[in-house]
């Protein structure tokens, strides 16, 4: 389970369009994370995303685990990535 929290940029802290994708070791596409906040299914201001064998396995060894933040915005849609790495056992 992965797990985080995310606001939409400073200058429009009122925006709801913003989602939250999570990528494991570059394995495409990018998987949609479940909103967690306390507004509903369209608050990710928390989140959370299972990774499942179906989408990708942790390996044994370095894994990297991309968040992207993507939010409808005029006139340039916004979007900001966050990595950590883990260690698979």
């Amino acid at each position: 389970m992965v797990s985080g929290i995310a606001s939409p940029p400073a200058v429009d802290k009122t925006n709801t369009g913003c989602t939250v994708s999570i990528l494991l070791n570059g394995a495409k596409p990018y998987q949609k994370a479940l909103a967690t906040g306390h507004s509903g299914t369209t608050d990710y201001s928390s989140w959370r995303y299972a990774i499942t064998p179906n989408y990708a396995a942790i390996k044994h060894g370095q894994n990297k685990i991309t968040a992207k933040i993507s939010c409808s915005a005029n006139p340039t849609n916004l979007t900001k990535f966050n990595s950590v790495n883990v260690t698979g056992f």
